[in-house]
């Protein structure tokens, strides 16, 4: 229930300042971009992985390979 929490603050946070990010270029640059909306997605799809690698716990242990009892083989 925590992750949602922290997910739902990154995503918005993340909005906020993809958003501010690109309007300071734009502001720098004098004129809006052309392809304005691929530019902001690039932006928060680069805020999001980061923020994932952050709020993401350790991945658990990896499963031993589960192999069917030597009873249940089929034979070769």
């Amino acid at each position: 229930m925590s992750f949602m929490f922290f997910y739902t603050i990154g995503a918005i946070v993340s909005y906020f300042f993809a958003s501010s990010i690109l309007n300071r270029i734009e502001i720098r640059r004098g004129k809006r971009f052309e392809h304005r909306n691929l530019i902001f997605f690039v932006l928060i799809f680069g805020l999001a992985l980061g923020y994932m690698f952050l709020v993401n716990p350790e991945s658990p242990a990896p499963l031993p390979d589960m192999e069917a009892p030597a009873s249940n083989r089929s034979p070769s």
